[in-house]
């Protein structure tokens, strides 16, 4: 069984950039030369995301909604060289507020729609509670 760890909601704001637009060494794995990736942490643990990806583009446009990540040790290299096993984390899956809001099976801009002809005066999540009902 996997050991999957979520951040989702209001945990994924604690997921927070440590160093960004780090380019990819010669010997990284092959279609990654010139392209870049920043390091994160995330509840004391650092992992890596491509610039490019779907994590790093949802993140960046307030759009991240969840993540799941597969927990897993990595072998690094202390100040004195010595090797130490550290926790680590591999994104596996990410989801938007859209998408998590259409999982409810409602689009977004509807209920806008919807709230605005009925002249309700509530918040997404107010309205999102509301619907689920």
């Amino acid at each position: 069984m996997e050991n999957i760890l979520t951040a989702e909601g209001i945990e994924v704001f604690k997921i927070q950039p440590l160093k960004r637009n780090l380019p990819y060494g010669k010997d990284t794995e092959p279609g990654k030369a010139g392209e870049t990736y920043s390091r994160y942490t995330y509840r004391g643990i650092v992992f890596t995301a491509n610039d490019n990806s779907d994590f790093a583009k949802f993140r960046e446009n307030n759009s991240l909604q969840m993540v799941d990540f597969r927990k897993g040790e990595r072998i690094v290299k202390d100040k004195e060289g010595n090797e130490v096993v550290v926790p680590a984390l591999e994104i596996v899956a990410v989801l938007t507020k859209d998408q998590v809001m259409s999982s409810f099976g409602f689009d977004l801009e509807k209920k806008r729609l919807t709230a605005k002809v009925l002249d309700i005066q509530m918040t997404d999540a107010e309205l999102a509670d509301l619907l689920k009902n």
